[in-house]
């Protein structure tokens, strides 16, 4: 049985939907992992010297923003999840018969 076109059309839409969904919850959980692998060693730092602007929320947000963010998103690791969690049947067929 076969689905109509606008059967076709709402479920690629629905399909494009979660993968949003899931584009999103991708870089709230890098931002997450970003800012506690630039806390841990800030908030260390602070304990150390004393210096209290170490620790502060904002000083760990912008390391966390300009330093460990792009580190986390671009390494090989999560490059890989996200093509996994983002390639079509159609495109692994693609790179099936681009490998042959």
């Amino acid at each position: 049985m076969s689905r109509g076109k606008t059967g076709a059309r709402a479920g690629d839409l629905i399909e494009r939907w979660k993968r949003g969904a899931a584009l999103l919850l991708f870089f709230i959980l890098i931002g997450a992992s970003a800012l506690v692998a630039a806390g841990i060693p800030m908030m260390l730092i602070a304990e150390v010297t004393g210096d209290t602007r170490w620790s502060s929320i904002a000083n760990i947000s912008t390391v966390a923003a300009i330093a460990i963010f792009p580190w986390i998103a671009t390494s090989s690791g999560t490059v890989g999840a996200f093509q996994a969690l983002f390639q079509t049947q159609s495109d692994a067929n693609r790179d099936r018969a681009a490998r042959r």
